[in-house]
């Protein structure tokens, strides 16, 4: 097999990659945003609000405590057994390291926060995270390998068992302990059947440590700015308010970056184990950043205006009375994650291309900025001020890091814009009709539900026939459209034709 063949078929593997990895992120995504409408009738939003805060703390040491072993076994070429080795060894003293983290930081972050149920919640989250990095270190041949069909399996499978796990302790609980319980049955789950899945079993060994770290040393730094910096809304709002906010606001970014990140994210995994096998050929490497920005752009921009502009009857028939402050927010932040959604291939691109001390000092000027326009956004909006702020950055890293890749010749911001202009538009004309269709549904229905499956669908269908009618128009130039139509082709219409 030439280069030509093998880098032609690296790009199908990230093509397939990413189906089965959008598949497995919806599919358990799902589950998730279900578990959260059962949950949200039987717990409340001062619930959510406690294992948000618990959760940021334990996200912020372990950013701090982590190695980025999985994305260094990726990206090198060639590796045996000892490699393997030394990565679990450094995930299991990982995970040591934080649980002891955990347990002694449980009373001043209780204290700092002034909640004393956070003692004992980070307390057994502490173990849990320990059992955790147990699981079999094999688990990153999925991504290696690109062999994201078996991980959508794997993934379905843990989330079934937490899901119903969560949903009966909080039946039975009517408390916030149902949230913790129900992790710690899926982390257990989760390391007992990676092992079942990988039955090889790695021994303690630190002989590849240097090359490991050589690597994942600016990863420790990128992921812990990036991390503080995601989370700085919880930071300052867990300790400017109450538990009830910070749970609205956090089940409100859930709801609102659900069809965007559910995209974004899968493509990003598959892009860079792809991608990192596609360094020595440029011009693949580029025609494949290229129609994937394109693809994300193609489905997920109207994903995002969609769901802000149904936000108010979607939050209403399946929210309760005291989660009906999540209507601006989940309106704002479904425009943010339009932005955010092009952050994730972004940074697939720069690890891909080893670059990772770029993204670090980004996010390290990035990270006083975002706490400054967080802080006076709650003073002079609160929550919907917050929203606005996260929005406004979410857009000047987007931004950044697109003027970034094309300067570096990477991405050509001209070409991104002639394969992606169709979906602007479509998504403009969308906007504009669904906009009125609301109107419409609002002066002549009051069932919010029926208000939904009207503009969803004629949403849905006048996006798909502006954006074909200005493909056709064009004469059917190269673009997300041929790419889809190929697969298409090839999935199902020969398949019909030889039946």
């Amino acid at each position: 097999m030439n280069n030509k063949d093998e880098n032609s078929g690296i790009g199908r593997a990230v093509a397939r990659g990413a189906f089965w990895v959008i598949i497995s992120r919806f599919s358990v995504r799902f589950l998730g945003v279900v578990s959260t409408f059962v949950l949200t009738r039987l717990l409340m939003p001062a619930d959510f609000g406690l294992i948000a805060i618990a959760s940021f703390v334990i996200g912020l040491l372990g950013s701090l405590t982590a190695f980025g072993v999985a994305p260094a076994l990726i990206q090198r070429k060639e590796i045996n057994c000892e490699y393997y080795n030394t990565a679990w060894t450094l995930q299991i003293l990982r995970g040591l390291v934080l649980a002891l983290s955990l347990y002694f930081v449980a009373e001043p972050m209780a204290l700092f926060y002034q909640k004393n149920e956070l003692i004992s919640v980070i307390k057994v989250f502490s173990l849990i995270t320990f059992i955790g990095s147990c699981s079999s270190i094999y688990l990153v041949n999925f991504q290696r390998n690109l062999e994201f069909d078996r991980e959508f399996i794997f993934n379905v499978k843990i989330k079934l068992i937490a899901f119903f796990s969560t949903i009966l302790a909080a039946w039975l609980l009517k408390n916030y302990w149902a949230l913790v319980i129900g992790t710690g049955i899926s982390v257990t789950t989760s390391v007992i059947y990676s092992y079942i899945v990988f039955p090889a079993y790695p021994r303690f060994s630190l002989n590849k440590f240097y090359e490991i770290f050589s690597f994942s040393n600016w990863i420790f730094v990128y992921e812990t700015l990036s991390y503080v910096s995601l989370k700085t809304e919880i930071i300052l709002l867990g300790r400017l308010s109450t538990p009830t906010v910070v749970g609205i606001y956090d089940v409100s970014c859930e709801i609102a970056t659900t069809p965007t990140s559910e995209l974004t994210l899968p493509i990003s995994r598959a892009l860079f184990s792809g991608l990192s096998r596609l360094q020595s050929n440029p011009a693949e490497f580029s025609r494949v950043l290229l129609l994937t920005f394109s693809f994300i752009i193609a489905v997920g921009l109207p994903a995002g205006i969609g769901l802000s502009l149904i936000a108010n009857p979607l939050i209403t028939i399946l929210f309760t009375a005291d989660w009906q402050d999540m209507i601006p927010i989940v309106e704002i932040g479904a425009i943010y994650s339009i932005f955010r959604m092009l952050l994730g291939p972004s940074v697939s691109v720069f690890m891909a291309k080893g670059k990772v001390k770029f993204l670090a000092i980004v996010s390290a000027l990035m990270l006083p900025v975002r706490i400054l326009c967080i802080y006076f956004g709650w003073h002079y909006g609160e929550l919907i001020g917050v929203a606005l702020a996260v929005l406004f950055l979410a857009f000047i890293q987007s931004v950044t890091m697109l003027v970034s890749m094309s300067r570096l010749g990477i991405l050509k911001f001209n070409e991104l814009v002639y394969y992606s202009w169709r979906s602007f538009a479509s998504t403009l004309l969308m906007a504009f009709s669904t906009k009125l269709v609301l109107n419409y549904c609002n002066n002549n229905f009051t069932l919010p539900f029926l208000e939904i499956i009207i503009c969803t669908f004629s949403g849905i269908l006048i996006y798909f026939v502006v954006h074909t009618g200005l493909w056709w128009l064009c004469g059917y130039p190269q673009g997300v459209e041929s790419l889809v139509m190929k697969e298409l082709n090839n999935r199902i219409f020969k398949k019909l034709a030889r039946g």
